[in-house]
């Protein structure tokens, strides 16, 4: 065997009543027994053990006596029997799925050329087939209009094949009666800088409702909004600005600096 567990609980169980020459002389008939997968001969364990004098000896037929089991002319030993034949069983195991795997690799080989040859065969009558196909095919649409999707007729009559229809714009919302156009355009060029969307008329309806939650009119939210740096406007921001305001501080349980933020950081897409 070229590796055997080594269980050191059991070791220093088994053997801890042991004289280091006692020790020493049961180590040397395990490694033969383990090196040699077989029992020990009677006539040989004076040499593997090394027992010349007198109280070597004596050592060695304790060890004997102790830890192994003499059947004829052998000395078995239980533990050592059972490695083994786990050692064995398990390289028997190992070689039957090595030839296993060889087994079924050629055989997936010799299918892959199979397969390959009949695979060459059919395309060869495919390509036979097909050619007069093909050719009837080619004088078929000679003999038809080209197929095109993108062709846009102008007003003179002229076909445009070089741009494909675009989706119509949204439409631009109209400045309020209740707001000055002053207002309205210096709004939608802060709302153009911060990259925003074109304002549509739900996120102005929106923006109407926060302003009447604060009591203050549409032209109040709007002014608000470009003296804050706003795109947009809501009674929550409105009212931790107010707070910021009041408390002389720029940063108020976690919000931050209040003129470097706008609405659509914490409501994203809504306006």
């Amino acid at each position: 065997m070229l590796f055997v567990q080594w269980h050191i609980g059991d070791w220093v169980r088994e053997t801890h009543l042991l004289s280091p020459l006692e020790r020493g002389i049961y180590m040397d008939l395990l490694v033969e027994y383990y090196d040699s997968e077989a029992p020990l001969m009677r006539s040989h364990c004076d040499r593997i053990s090394r027992a010349y004098a007198d109280d070597e000896r004596e050592a060695m037929r304790f060890v004997l006596e102790k830890f192994f089991i003499l059947q004829g002319d052998c000395y078995r030993h239980t533990r050592c029997d059972e490695e083994i034949t786990r050692y064995r069983n398990k390289q028997a195991k190992a070689k039957k799925s090595a030839e296993a795997r060889w087994n079924k690799g050629s055989g997936e080989k010799s299918g892959r050329r199979e397969h390959a040859d009949e695979v060459q065969t059919q395309c060869e009558r495919n390509a036979n087939a097909s050619e007069t196909q093909m050719q009837k095919q080619c004088e078929r649409n000679a003999n038809q209009e080209p197929i095109t999707n993108n062709h846009i007729t102008t007003p003179d009559g002229v076909v445009d094949t070089a741009h494909e229809p675009r989706a119509p714009r949204a439409k631009v919302v109209p400045c309020p009666d209740d707001v000055t156009p002053d207002a309205w355009d210096a709004w939608l060029q802060i709302r153009r800088d911060k990259k925003q969307r074109s304002l549509t008329a739900y996120a102005l309806n929106r923006t109407r409702a926060e302003a009447d939650k604060c009591g203050l009119t549409l032209q109040q939210a709007i002014d608000y909004c470009i003296t804050r740096g706003w795109a947009g406007f809501t009674k929550e921001y409105y009212d931790n600005s107010k707070n910021s305001q009041s408390s002389n501080s720029k940063r108020d349980k976690g919000w931050g600096d209040i003129d470097s933020y706008s609405p659509e950081d914490y409501h994203e897409g809504l306006f």
